[in-house]
């Protein structure tokens, strides 16, 4: 299915299909999620804050600066804010982070730790 262009972010859309014969119906939402990361040294908190996701939605963090992905879930507007710290010995350096809930995914962020 295409997402038209101009499509409102967080509207509920009621989607129609039919062969001819038989005739389905159906609610789909459309979301945009991103995240915004921000870090300083190698010793200090990441912080990653998301908005756009499905109301109270299960989201993954996924980075090398962390041991196995981050959980958690959306506030009811569909924003989160977490933090974590990278770990001991970590080199300064440009660091990828993504997120995704389920198949939705946020275009990965790079964080850089001076």
């Amino acid at each position: 299915m295409s997402v038209p262009f101009g499509t409102t972010v967080g509207t509920t859309y009621r989607i129609t299909a039919s062969d001819g014969r038989l005739t389905a119906a159906g609610q789909v939402t459309v979301y945009a999620p991103t995240i915004a990361v921000s870090c300083g040294n190698t010793n200090a908190a990441v912080s990653v804050a998301g908005s756009g996701w499905p109301p109270s939605a299960r989201y993954a963090l996924r980075s090398p600066l962390l041991p196995a992905p981050l959980s958690g879930m959306a506030d009811a507007d569909g924003t989160f804010l977490t933090t974590f710290t990278p770990p001991p010995g970590v080199l300064p350096g440009e660091y990828q982070v993504s997120a995704n809930a389920g198949s939705l995914l946020a275009e990965t962020q790079v964080s850089t730790l001076r």
